[in-house]
């Protein structure tokens, strides 16, 4: 058992425009959002995207993502049927990502089981009722929502804090001064998974292959569904491979 927290960009209160790049940056093809009805066109409905249920867990409603399903997406019972018909201005729907143009931030989504990621080729896709919701984003809206929990939640933890300072200094080229924060966020906790890819990427582009792969496979062990993780100890394997 483990508990189900929102995302570590929920308690670093990172800026909007940040956490739309986040999703473009890091959703995929074969993923499975889930959203709500808000146009139906004779080419097909757009959805407003209102969180991740498979591959990535986000709670994405606050950031206005809208996705387009085509026509050609929707499956029909019958040949003679139009596959619009059963559908409606307000149906919660369970998608995968079929496209992500993430100049154009644009993405499209398909309702046939054969768009998802072999790993999650169970989900059933199509109209969902609230209760199929997914847990995490449930919680979030009947628990991390009200007043009195969601502001405990968001006093930031210590480690927390120095992640961040980490990822900003990070940002604005400051590699020394990155570290050491990323160190102190791990001597509070040395199973921060965040901290831990961080740091090994900081040290894959120092060239320190070893302590990148290092941290990377610790990640691993404690969150093996890690995508940035797995990515980035892929990508070092290969560069250590050239040596």
């Amino acid at each position: 058992p483990y508990a189900i927290m929102p995302p570590v960009e929920l308690f670093m209160e990172l800026p909007y425009e940040e956490r739309r790049s986040m999703i473009y940056r890091d959703l995929e093809r074969g993923d499975v959002v889930v959203g709500r009805i808000n146009n139906i066109r004779e080419y097909g409905f757009f959805l407003t995207l209102l969180c991740m249920a498979g591959g990535l867990k986000r709670d994405i409603e606050d950031l206005e993502l809208s996705a387009l399903c085509h026509v050609r997406e929707i499956p029909s019972t019958s040949s003679h049927d139009d596959p619009l018909s059963y559908y409606q201005i307000g149906d919660l729907i369970k998608a995968g990502v079929k496209d992500i143009d993430r100049f154009q931030e644009k993405i499209t989504v398909s309702l046939h089981q054969a768009s998802l990621s072999p790993s999650l080729e169970r989900i059933k896709l199509g109209v969902i009722t609230k209760e199929d919701l997914p847990i995490h984003y449930r919680l979030i809206i009947s628990v991390y929502r009200s007043v009195g929990v969601f502001a405990l939640l968001l006093t930031p933890a210590r480690h927390t804090i120095e992640f961040s300072r980490g990822v900003d200094h990070f940002k604005h080229g400051r590699h020394v001064e990155a570290m050491n924060e990323y160190n102190k966020a791990l001597e509070i906790d040395t199973n921060n998974v965040e901290a831990l890819v961080a740091r090994g990427a900081l040290y894959a582009n120092k060239g320190s292959i070893m302590k990148a792969i290092s941290d990377f496979e610790l990640a691993l062990e404690n969150c093996p569904d890690h995508r940035n993780a797995k990515k980035y100890l892929c990508q070092t394997l290969v560069e250590r491979g050239k040596q």
